[in-house]
């Protein structure tokens, strides 16, 4: 439910373009912050996750994820969408290295194969249909919408991962 977010990502830049005047230096300057947050905080997320868990660092992440979907609603220029970019690298970044492995923590070192084949496959089949599915929701109704409904995706999540799942590294 949290990888939802992901229907939204191809459509950032395109609202951005509502919003904004999009060049060809805006566009690179807004993928090169993104790129470079995701890059840069990954190694503060690891460090994080060495020292509390990858359990930690999902929840501290998806909750930033949820809030950058919430935040793009009140851009008007490329300050705001600089921030977006950043609060939106940091935490989708963060999240899906953590995601990735959390999965390695739980269950038998036996099954490990499948836990992650079956994980990977699930975020993929995510990853194919959520952009599709987004594309009909901005069609139907409109941008607002769909940050909308991924932030809420993305909260309820959060919700699950934190009442629902326990911390792998404090098993029995």
């Amino acid at each position: 439910m949290a990888s939802f977010g992901r229907m939204a990502m191809p459509f950032y830049i395109l609202f951005a373009g509502t919003r904004m005047e999009l060049s060809g230096t805006v566009l690179g300057l807004l993928t090169t912050i993104w790129m470079l947050t995701s890059s840069v905080t990954n190694l503060a997320w690891g460090l994080l996750a060495d020292h509390s868990g990858h359990r930690r660092v999902i929840i501290i992440t998806l909750a930033l994820w949820a809030v950058s979907h919430l935040q793009l609603l009140f851009v008007n220029g490329l300050p705001g969408m600089i921030t977006f970019f950043v609060i939106m690298g940091m935490s989708s970044g963060g999240f899906n290295q953590a995601g990735q492995n959390m999965v390695l923590e739980f269950g038998q070192i036996e099954d490990m194969s499948l836990r992650l084949a079956i994980s990977n496959t699930a975020i993929n089949l995510i990853g194919t249909i959520g952009p599709v599915m987004g594309g009909l929701l901005v069609v139907l109704a409109n941008y607002e919408t769909l940050f909308v409904l991924c932030a809420v995706l993305q909260v309820i999540a959060l919700a699950v991962i934190i009442l629902k799942v326990p911390e792998p590294r404090r098993r029995v």
